[in-house]
């Protein structure tokens, strides 16, 4: 007697599973870089309701702002807690060495956003890509990262959001489009 077995389901990629989740639960932010950008985001992100993780780029202030967090802020010194974050936003100009020392901290099914003015290079979206792909990641296909100049209190233009690959590139302006647009609005 042959057995039948159960149709094959449909593997879901890492896009669709970002994209899904945007739709179907809180994203975790983690915010890298404590300093007036960094601080800008992790205010909108809290006062929005979005549980957000704040680690320093390098050191850890002597002081913050006064602010309950609304009881969604995390701050560690560590920065092995930005796993913790389905989308890290990296408040600082996007740079290879800064990425290298971040990136034994990040993990599958995550998004990297650089929120910054300056254009990434061909050659630096280069480096980006062969350092993930040393430590396990797939740009554009498990890992995504996209850039763009937005910031709270700053105009935002959405044909600025820009990803390092198509796919990251979607990914990125899902997110603007669904969460990011709505926290800079004022």
């Amino acid at each position: 007697m042959a057995t039948t077995l159960p149709p094959a389901r449909r593997t879901t990629s890492y896009e669709e599973l970002i994209v899904d989740i945007l739709v179907t639960k809180s994203l975790v932010f983690s915010v890298v870089g404590l300093e007036s950008v960094g601080l800008g985001w992790i205010h909108r992100l809290t006062e929005h309701g979005f549980p957000t993780i704040g680690v320093p780029r390098s050191f850890m202030p002597t002081s913050l702002p006064s602010t309950d967090g609304h009881g969604l802020l995390h701050l560690s010194a560590d920065h092995g807690e930005v796993s913790g974050g389905d989308v890290v936003l990296h408040c600082a100009p996007p740079r290879a060495d800064d990425f290298e020392a971040l990136v034994p901290h990040l993990r599958r099914g995550q998004v990297l956003f650089y929120p910054s003015a300056l254009a990434m290079s061909h050659e630096l979206k280069e480096r980006l890509v062969a350092t993930a792909g040393q430590w396990g990641l797939a740009v554009g296909v498990d890992f995504f990262i996209f850039h763009g100049s937005i910031a709270p209190g700053k105009a935002t233009d959405f044909s600025e959001v820009s990803g390092v690959t198509e796919v990251c590139d979607r990914v990125g302006r899902a997110i603007h489009e669904k969460i990011l647009q709505r926290l800079l609005a004022r």
